[in-house]
């Protein structure tokens, strides 16, 4: 990152968030290649497909594809919430 980078973000973000962000990404990068190791040295292909899969749940395709069949089928209450 450049130090033009940092002086922008420390402009563009408050100061309680530019502070806890500065303490925190040392963490981030200490933990990042342990991370890496780890997901490599796991990886299989149903959890691959698992992860794969429960990522797309949180999306907004999954919101419009399934909220409207909720009210659809009657469940108004599990919709809202």
């Amino acid at each position: 990152m450049l130090l033009t980078d940092r002086f922008a973000d420390k402009i563009r973000l408050p100061r309680w968030r530019y502070q806890l962000r500065e303490m925190v990404l040392p963490l981030v990068r200490w933990e990042t290649p342990y991370v890496a190791w780890l997901q490599q040295n796991m990886r299989t292909p149903a959890l691959d497909t698992y992860f794969a899969v429960t990522a797309n749940l949180g999306t907004h395709t999954f919101f419009m594809i399934f909220l409207p069949i909720l009210f659809w089928c009657g469940y108004t209450s599990l919709g809202r919430g």
